[in-house]
């Protein structure tokens, strides 16, 4: 399969996604931001113990800015080794999996949450990361509330 095909628009059959490419192209680059979103807040906290004029914000942005293009990279060398079947398979599951739904739900919303909170301009990027480790985090808990019977009534 070529990197262009990503962007190939197909007709949905049977509920599978119009750009399949763009699909597994968005996910993989969403998981690299996830991961480097956690990875840079977990270091913040650690370094912030050590030299408490670290900025847990500044790492958590640049730990996502890390993690961004490197799941871009991902997807375009895995795109020389796959068939388009592949491609249309990956984005169907990854569309139709409800916990991955729920998660890049959950963790986009944290993302925004920070990213409004934020206190200044500059730390935005940072104070976004920061909301999304922090809803990758609740997340277990959340999905368990979410689907139980009764859900949030019970709270």
């Amino acid at each position: 399969m070529a990197i262009e095909d990503l962007a190939v628009l197909r007709q949905p059959a049977d509920g599978a996604p119009v750009r399949p490419g763009a699909v597994l192209l968005g996910h993989v680059v969403l998981k690299g931001v996830q991961a480097g979103s956690f990875i840079g807040t977990a270091v913040g906290l650690l370094s912030s113990l050590r030299w408490p004029n670290t900025s847990i914000t500044l790492s958590a942005g640049r730990g996502a800015l890390i993690g961004a293009p490197v799941g871009a990279a991902m997807v375009l060398l895995k795109a020389t080794q796959i068939d388009e079947e592949g491609v249309i398979d990956r984005g169907y599951r990854i569309m139709h999996n409800e916990h991955q739904v729920f998660v890049d739900t959950v963790s986009s919303a944290g993302g925004v949450v920070g990213l409004a909170i934020a206190r200044r301009p500059p730390f935005g990027i940072g104070s976004a990361a920061v909301g999304m480790a922090a809803a990758l985090l609740a997340c277990p808990g959340l999905f368990r509330i979410a689907y139980t019977p009764g859900g949030w009534a019970n709270l």
